[in-house]
């Protein structure tokens, strides 16, 4: 396990997260697509019908019993993100995964790399009793393609803006990076984990940043030169590649 090497800190809280008209530029600047889309509903609503086609895709795979939860804390995950991860996974054949928020992607993900018959997903969770919950919804036929890992999280202010950090990460290069984690807490709603991982995505690698605004803005704004970080509405999710 390492710490991954910093960026150079930013003096200031990225514009993109600040307030007032410039940030609003600046946001519309950066993801276009996210900006309009939000604001007029668009995005909510081709979200919607992607789900619905997502869980009959779900169910015709014979997946279902992959999404049940048996904690009583845990949600059902949106299914159009676990049918997403499951056919990234699928079709990029990854040798390696990253995952950021370990739960039913966990699942999905392991399952994908199971039915490829190769790759490991290194998944990290804050919480330890999580991850046990985690692992008591694994089917044991996935057990050998994931190793969870507890890995605690502090509070980042290198770059302006104060951001979770995981404090344990394996080492090596990825060809495929999850951002599900941690929770937003209290004023601290954004990980800077990609950051750090920037320079360890393999060519030809991607990602997804789940439902993480804050997230995307603050990667866009410190690795736009290194990454290329785009808003899909009928995900509400950001992608990323290396550039």
């Amino acid at each position: 396990m390492t710490s991954i090497r910093r960026e150079a800190p930013l003096a200031r809280p990225p514009l993109s997260l600040r307030s007032g008209f410039a940030t609003k530029v600046r946001r519309f600047a950066l993801f276009p697509n996210f900006t309009a889309t939000a604001r007029l509903g668009i995005d909510r609503f081709l979200h919607r019908r992607r789900t619905e086609k997502c869980v009959k895709l779900i169910e015709a795979a014979g997946f279902s019993h992959l999404r049940l939860q048996p904690h009583e804390t845990g949600e059902v995950q949106d299914p159009a993100d676990l049918w997403h991860v499951y056919e990234t996974i699928r079709a990029l054949r990854p040798k390696r995964v990253l995952e950021f928020g370990s739960g039913q992607t966990t699942v999905f993900i392991a399952q994908a790399l199971h039915d490829n018959g190769a790759g490991h997903l290194h998944s990290l969770d804050a919480d330890a009793r999580w991850l046990d919950n985690t692992r008591s919804m694994l089917p044991s036929h996935t057990l050998p393609f994931v190793s969870l890992i507890h890995s605690p999280v502090v509070v980042n202010r290198d770059y302006g803006e104060p951001a979770w950090e995981y404090t344990l990460i394996p080492e090596g290069e990825w060809d495929f990076v999850l951002i599900d984690g941690p929770a937003g807490i209290g004023d601290v709603t954004a990980s800077c984990d990609l950051i750090h991982l920037a320079d360890s995505m393999r060519p030809g690698s991607m990602g997804l940043i789940d439902h993480r605004c804050r997230t995307a803005l603050l990667a866009r704004e410190v690795l736009g030169d290194k990454l290329r970080i785009r808003y899909v509405p009928s995900l509400e999710s950001f992608t990323f590649r290396p550039r």
